[in-house]
This record gives C-alpha cells, sequence and structure tokens, in this order.
C-alpha cells in the first residue's frame, strides 16, 4: 500500500464527503466503514468499505486515492488476487473473535486479557521476591 499521491501546486485536496462518495461508487452496496486521512501531500486517502460476502463480517476492501486528482491508486477489491481477498476476508472475524458467534466473542476477550492477568502476577510475585531481597541485603549490611 505504499502508492502515493502526486502533488499538485495549487489544487485543493479532495474533502472527505468526496471520498466516501467515490468509496460508495466504487463497491455496489457497500458500506463505508472508515477513511484514513492522508498525514501529508504525498500520502492518500484510505477508504474502508464492507460489502455482503462469505463471512459474516462481509466482504472487506480497502481502496486508496490519491487526494488531488482522486485517482484510484490502489484497491484490495480490483487489485488483488482471489487468494488474496479471501485470506483478507477471513483476517478480520479471526481477530474479533466474531466468526463463531457469541461463544468465540467471549474466548477472544479472555484470550486478549491473558497477556494483562500473566503480567499482573508476574511483577506481583516479583515484588515479593524483591522486597525480601532488599530486605535481605539490608539484614546483612
Amino acid at each position: 500500500m505504499g502508492r502515493q499521491s502526486i502533488y499538485q501546486e495549487g489544487v485543493k485536496p479532495l474533502t472527505i464527503d468526496e471520498v466516501v462518495a467515490k468509496g460508495a461508487m466504487e463497491i455496489p452496496g457497500g458500506k463505508v466503514r472508515g477513511v484514513s486521512l492522508p498525514h501529508d501531500s504525498a500520502g492518500v486517502y484510505q477508504v474502508s468499505i464492507t460489502a455482503p460476502g462469505p463471512s459474516k463480517a462481509g466482504d472487506a476492501s480497502l481502496i486508496s486515492y490519491d487526494q488531488f486528482s482522486g485517482e484510484r491508486v490502489m484497491s484490495t477489491h480490483h487489485d488483488f488476487a482471489h487468494l488474496g481477498k479471501l485470506y483478507l476476508n477471513w483476517v478480520t472475524p479471526i481477530h474479533y473473535g466474531t466468526f463463531g458467534g457469541e461463544v468465540t466473542r467471549v474466548i477472544a476477550l479472555l484470550a486478549s486479557l491473558a497477556g494483562t492477568v500473566l503480567f499482573a502476577t508476574g511483577l506481583t510475585i516479583w515484588w515479593g521476591r524483591w522486597k525480601k531481597l532488599r530486605k535481605k541485603q539490608k539484614q546483612a549490611a
């Protein structure tokens, strides 16, 4: 997704509304889920669109537009091979745990909390050992 806008002096960048309208026309039946703004004069607008698709989450697409001309510079809907597109459509449901209903969402929540719990319990164990070590060092001195 390293394509960039071509800076045109004196030309105003597209507005967000114009970019959203372009994205909505690009994929019939799709809903615009988000827009990423260009970070500088070479950046592109990125529009995230979801259309009805094979998974519960739908057919996710990401389209990049040149911020000055409005030209499409990249589209996962058109530019990716079928296998790559299939992979992208299954990454989101797995990431959010939405592929199997509420049960998998709860499992995904518990799995995401596991790292925090392990950090907190590890810190608690370390803190106790550190305090014991400091106490021994003070008694030895």
